[in-house]
């Protein structure tokens, strides 16, 4: 049993707290990676110019645009008026925020670093952002691609060469109407970031991509906090922001081992959660003094490595969509001129 969890006694990860005053919303759809980065880089702007976190909240919920910003603002203001901390109108908020935005606020303040936290943050979703946007333009492609064939030209070739009626085009639309608004909804209600969270660590291709991308959280987390807090704490909670709970087991044998009298070289040298040169670059920092900064590398090397294994994963999956495209209208065209020979 863990000494350290990363949540205070009277604060769970569902949102119940200690304070009985402050209205607490429950949203359900989870703020993009540009309302997110926007929060981040504002509150990190006024939190440097003076501001208190409290009042930038304020500020927000009077000047946003976005209705769910503002409401969200509106409801971390009115909880830290009432008394609580950062950390826990963050984590009463339900499933708005991304956890790593709330890990990462949680361990800035506790290392009294929420400043360089909040910056951290402006700069991890902008690159977010990017990242989503050119993997969205290399999929765009084969995925309208897919729709267009399966949706429109695989009817159409029914209604011209086999006699279909033309309500099947009318048909085909109607279901890439539902099919396309059901997608758009369970986006918007953070469903299929629900999905990707509790099936992308355990699904090939996809869980080599996700424990990059995890790992790359788990340095980033280190790197604000390594020094500031005490080891373990400061461990346990970078090894929180981890969806795989195979690798979080592994990750917190480290401060175990460093118990038992292992140096941190020695007990990072042993983690199976974590890439060959990973380890090297905490060794490295460990024996020249420069720990936060090799964490920064180390963290940034995950995330190009992620970039990088996203960008080939799509253009196999557009590949392999192109090939079953080809193929089944090569199956259609062979059958077609079979039944024609033999007529």
């Amino acid at each position: 049993m863990h000494e350290f969890r990363g949540l205070p006694p009277h604060v769970n990860r569902a949102g119940g707290g200690g304070h009985s005053g402050a209205a607490m919303r429950m949203p359900t759809a989870t703020l993009s990676d540009k309302q997110m980065a926007l929060l981040a880089r504002k509150l990190a702007y006024a939190y440097e110019g003076g501001i208190s976190i409290r009042r930038a909240l304020e500020l927000m919920a009077e000047d946003s645009r976005g209705s769910s910003v503002r409401a969200l603002a509106r409801d971390l203001a009115n909880a830290i008026e009432n008394g609580y901390s950062i950390e826990e109108a963050l984590r009463a908020q339900g499933g708005a925020l991304d956890g790593f935005f709330v890990d990462l606020v949680a361990a800035g303040e506790r290392a009294g670093r929420l400043s360089e936290a909040l910056e951290t943050l402006g700069l991890w979703y902008e690159e977010q952002l990017a990242f989503r946007r050119m993997l969205s333009y290399q999929f765009s492609y084969y995925v309208v691609l897919f729709a267009v064939v399966a949706f429109f030209l695989y009817p159409s070739i029914r209604v011209f060469l086999h006699g279909g009626s033309p309500m099947l085009l009318v048909a085909a639309a109607i279901q890439f109407s539902v099919v396309a608004a059901v997608v758009y909804a369970a986006a918007r209600l953070g469903v299929l970031t629900w999905l990707r969270q509790r099936f992308s660590a355990r699904t090939w291709p996809f869980s080599g991509l996700t424990r990059q991308l995890n790992l790359s959280r788990f340095c980033r987390i280190l790197a604000l906090t390594y020094g500031h807090l005490s080891f373990y704490e400061s461990w346990a909670r970078a090894a929180e922001s981890v969806w795989d709970e195979q690798s979080r087991r592994h990750l917190m044998r480290v401060p175990d081992r460093v118990r038992e009298g292992a140096t941190l070289g020695q007990a990072v040298f042993e983690c199976q959660a974590l890439p060959d040169i990973v380890k090297e670059m905490i060794i490295t920092g460990e024996n020249t003094g420069n720990t936060d900064e090799c964490f920064v590398k180390a963290s940034q090397y995950l995330r190009d490595e992620a970039m990088h294994r996203a960008h080939v994963l799509s253009l196999a999956v557009g590949s392999l969509i192109i090939i079953a495209v080809i193929a089944q209208q090569a199956l259609g065209a062979a059958l077609f001129l079979g039944n024609i020979l033999l007529w």
